[in-house]
């Protein structure tokens, strides 16, 4: 059982046995995603490529981006669905989705 729970660790983290490097792993994932859900989850959840505890709000994305509410809001469930099984649950549960109810 250690050694399946190494390779699926190796696995997720591109090699590396010793478990997460946060700030590589999302970059890898987000280099994934297409370009807007991309832009909105940067927009809300980065700054100088370190990673908040919590969100910017909504409106703040919304104006920067010229987009409507509904559309930073679905971009970032986009988004999060499709980072989660890449960086594991465990990394969105000490994150604040306060913003978007998760």
């Amino acid at each position: 059982m250690t050694a399946e729970a190494a390779s699926q660790i190796a696995t997720l983290t591109g090699g590396r046995q010793d478990g997460f490097n946060v700030r590589l792993d999302l970059e890898k994932a987000l280099s994934r995603l297409p370009d807007d859900e991309r832009s909105v989850f940067s927009w809300l959840w980065l700054e100088n490529g370190q990673l908040l505890t919590r969100a910017r709000s909504y409106p703040d994305v919304q104006r920067a981006m010229n987009l409507s509410l509904q559309s930073v809001r679905t971009l970032e469930k986009l988004a999060i669905q499709k980072l989660k099984p890449a960086l594991g649950s465990s990394f969105f549960r000490n994150r604040q989705f306060v913003n978007s109810g998760q």
